[in-house]
């Protein structure tokens, strides 16, 4: 809303034939959405915004659809933008999850508490990696170029203490790609256990990972289920 206004948003209950739901409202009193551009908003990449990473949308979309729910857009161009939320509603709290998930992490030795290195320059992309990873009980560190995720290796690396994985992101804008970042950690250590990470899953590094040294790859947008599954084979492996 360049000219600034009010965003509103609405909680309610909801019941229908599918049984007992939450949603979430967001709208808001911006420039609004060409139509053209409605189909499109919840793709990868995919931004009207000359700085945007067409990541936010992206991940909404993921998440939300991994929670069993709906995210659906309204718009018209200075007619405002509407979000629609609707997820399913927990009628009584499943104590036991939490525990089972918790014993899970805990009790399989080989992916408990590893060290992980991400390189990205999304700070969106950080956030979210980072969050899964502490979710499953990682430690986690951070670069956004890969000069500096070599450096970190390096200097792990001569303290004798080495990242267990390096998640590296494939494109880095004026900086050390993924592909050139591992090139180097592997220099430093051949047994370094690199994953790429891209959202073009056509490109030849990803289509052929192994080929350039990585161990796995995880396509953007990635889920928590998919993402965990990686990490643990690359852990294992």
């Amino acid at each position: 809303m360049p000219d600034g206004g009010i965003i509103t948003i609405n909680t309610e209950n909801i019941e229908g034939p599918e049984g007992k739901k939450v949603q979430i409202t967001v709208k808001d009193q911006g420039i609004g959405i060409a139509p053209q551009y409605l189909d499109k908003v919840f793709d990868p990449y995919f931004s009207t915004k000359q700085q945007g990473s067409g990541l936010g949308l992206a991940s909404c979309y993921s998440i939300i659809s991994k929670h069993d729910g709906t995210i659906d857009v309204e718009s018209g161009l200075n007619r405002g933008t509407t979000f629609t939320i609707t997820l399913p509603a927990v009628e009584e709290q499943k104590e036991g999850i939490v525990s089972v998930a918790a014993d899970v992490a805990i009790t399989d030795s080989d992916t408990a508490s590893a060290r992980i290195l991400v390189l990205d320059d999304e700070d969106l992309v950080l956030q979210m990696c980072g969050s899964m990873l502490e979710e499953m009980g990682h430690q986690v560190d951070y670069a956004i170029v890969g000069e500096e995720a070599v450096k970190k290796y390096r200097d792990a690396n001569e303290e004798g203490q080495d990242y267990d994985v390096v998640i590296c992101d494939l494109t880095i804008p004026g900086g050390m790609g993924g592909q050139e970042a591992a090139r180097e950690i592997l220099k430093c250590n051949p047994q370094a256990r690199i994953i790429v990470s891209s959202g073009y899953a056509s490109d030849p590094v990803m289509a052929d990972y192994m080929e350039y040294g990585f161990k796995g790859r995880v396509v953007k947008p990635y889920g928590f289920e998919e993402f965990q599954k990686v990490i643990q084979q690359v852990l294992e492996g």
